[in-house]
């Protein structure tokens, strides 16, 4: 009983610790150097451009160094590019049937951030050490194109008694390519309406020709009557 309260007690401690740094009470994360005695958070993103209108999604991936009880991040990418729909949780924390709190974090489009987004195990006593997907953003391309950085900062990962464990961050990016259908659409309407244009005004000249032959012929069949 003793050893299952303590479990408890420092589950708990750990969860209080990491709502802490949620609600940005703890100290500003440094990023680490990669290596192999570090827990890699990594960005993965299509590595084929995205369309103008498409909607795609991006994956928080975590490789554990050892076990861990729950993370947090920011991510930071260029809102001129894109936009982001909404942010779920991926399947990491909940291995093995673990319960799991997850908080999306706050999106804000305008300046390209999404702030504040962590999860953790709830179960007590529970870890996971297996590679998974913390979460999945969906993003939406905007109409310009180019290619737009996926950073992540304030990257902590926690264990189970609520101490940091050292995390090595790998970035990503996505290229947003122009939508070829929207430059199509623009491309066939120009010639359309060019066609267009010329078919009224043939029709307009040659009404004109027409009129213009048949007073032509009615002035000179006058003429001849009163000569008769």
């Amino acid at each position: 009983m003793k050893a299952r309260s303590l479990l408890a007690y420092s589950h708990s401690r750990w969860v209080a610790f990491f709502v802490a740094l949620a609600l940005g009470l703890c100290l500003p994360y440094a990023p680490l150097s990669a290596d192999a005695g570090t827990t890699a958070v990594s960005v993965s993103a299509p590595s084929q451009p995205v369309a103008s209108g498409q909607q795609f999604t991006i994956s928080i991936v975590v490789v554990p160094n050892t076990d861990l009880c729950g993370l947090q991040f920011n991510l930071h990418y260029d809102p001129a590019f894109v936009n982001i729909n909404s942010v779920q949780e991926g399947n990491l924390l909940a291995q093995n049937g673990a319960t799991t709190y997850f908080n999306p974090g706050q999106i804000d489009n305008q300046a390209g951030t999404l702030t504040g987004a962590f999860g953790v195990i709830t179960s007590p006593g529970q870890t996971i050490s297996t590679q998974g997907t913390l979460a999945v953003i969906t993003f939406t391309a905007k109409a310009q194109g180019g290619a737009c950085p996926l950073g992540l900062s304030n990257v902590i990962v926690g264990d189970i008694a609520g101490n940091s464990i050292p995390v090595s961050v790998e970035e990503a990016g996505v290229t947003v390519a122009p939508g070829r259908g929207q430059v199509f659409n623009w491309w066939a309407l120009s010639v359309i309406l060019g066609l267009a244009l010329l078919l009224i005004g043939a029709t307009v000249a040659g009404i004109l020709l027409r009129r213009r032959y048949l007073l032509s012929r009615a002035l000179e069949g006058n003429s001849r009557g009163r000569r008769a």
